[in-house]
């Protein structure tokens, strides 16, 4: 064998492993039948020459969708990968680019830490702040309280509850252009979240306090930081249920011009790498109500498109994001209990179900000219 080798997962494996491509030649093929894992965005292929990483290619796909990947050993001894219909990335064989880890789920842990991230700036259909819209705020406290029902009972080891405005805005000089804070309750501005008993979850989201965002991107990544920092359970898993409609700072998929109006210390995709690293469960449930209606988004009538992307990128998997027109607690419950057993982010380790030899392309050489004659 040529000593090549790919990093992927064997079905039913937590860890990538080592597994011989049958690459024995120079200008030999294979087809490799993978699988990317949920909540990714694709897969790395991360191949080896004699134990050592010499090729990183990424190739672009949902989460957990069927992808076929030929590799190909050229005459100099170079290995190119190629997808039908789909970009395939050639990065450095750096260890700086190696893919996240994955997260297994975590299956002993039969409890939930639950903590819902509030929006305070929300906004109704009418363009009030949805906590001050009594009725409105009030449906939408039912729902959230029915997801925590539907777990079961003694499900719900401990309940926390977050939520989130924006810092001031030094240039403007509204009252109500001025938020009323950053984060509630106040403790966790100092980075401590007081827990809950699940029976006071419904009065203590019907006393949340509203807020005004100021511009258009809130608080929503300091929100996740606080997360991402509280000290984990003993026994249980942690479970992050973001509900709104703002976004929050990001690098990766910044907001239109003119949305963030602050510079900002705390960006969505920092805290997101943490939680992931720490098995937490990302759950979103976006405010879709017709927000090109409200006035209060008039000079930006994209951001809504933007936001609702972005809490879809938020959630750990496709299946966790939620939008709340269609909302059926049952649904979120179910999703949270049963989470893939493998998951990803960002592009990662693909799932090798199989590796087809394929026959070595024929080699056509360059015309031949014909000798010239030099007799006279």
């Amino acid at each position: 064998m040529s000593g090549l080798t790919l990093q992927a997962v064997s079905p039913g494996e937590p860890e990538p492993a080592t597994h011989e491509l049958p690459l024995d030649q120079r200008r030999s093929r294979c087809r490799l039948r993978m699988r990317s894992v949920p909540g990714s965005r694709g897969l790395q292929l991360v191949c080896a020459r004699d134990g050592e990483s010499r090729w990183r290619f990424e190739v672009v796909a949902d989460g957990d969708e069927r992808i076929a990947v030929e590799l190909e050993l050229d005459a100099d001894g170079e290995l190119y990968a190629g997808s039908e219909n789909r970009s395939v990335y050639t990065l450095p064989a750096d260890h700086r680019f190696a893919p996240l880890p994955l997260v297994r789920h975590q299956l002993g842990r039969r409890q939930l830490e639950l903590v819902f991230v509030i929006d305070g700036t929300t906004r109704a259909v009418e363009g009030s702040l949805l906590l001050d819209t009594s009725p409105h705020w009030a449906t939408v406290v039912e729902q959230l309280v029915a997801i925590v029902t539907a777990l079961g009972a003694g499900r719900v080891a401990r309940l926390g509850l977050l939520a989130f405005g924006d810092h001031s805005l030094p240039i403007l000089d509204a009252a109500d252009l001025q938020p009323s804070y950053w984060l509630w309750p106040r403790e966790a501005e100092r980075g401590k979240l007081p827990w809950l008993r699940a029976g006071d979850l419904r009065a203590r989201l019907l006393s949340l306090p509203s807020s005004s965002g100021g511009d258009f991107v809130d608080a929503l990544a300091d929100a996740l930081a606080l997360c991402a920092h509280l000290p984990p359970h003993a026994t249980a898993r942690r479970v992050v249920v973001v509900f709104g409609d703002s976004p929050g700072h990001s690098l990766l998929d910044p907001a239109p011009d003119g949305a963030d109006l602050l510079p900002r210390a705390q960006e969505i995709e920092g805290p997101l790498l943490r939680l992931h690293a720490a098995g937490t469960l990302l759950v979103t449930i976006f405010h879709d109500a017709d927000l090109r209606s409200a006035a209060g988004w008039a000079p930006h009538p994209d951001i809504p498109e933007h936001a609702q992307r972005q809490y879809a990128r938020l959630a750990s998997t496709p299946a966790h994001a939620f939008l709340l027109s269609s909302l059926d607690p049952r649904r979120v419950a179910k999703a949270i209990l049963r989470p893939p057993k493998l998951r990803g982010r960002g592009c990662s380790y693909g799932i090798l179900e199989a590796i087809e030899p394929l026959a070595a392309r024929e080699v056509v050489g360059p015309p031949v000219e014909p000798a010239l004659d030099d007799s006279p």
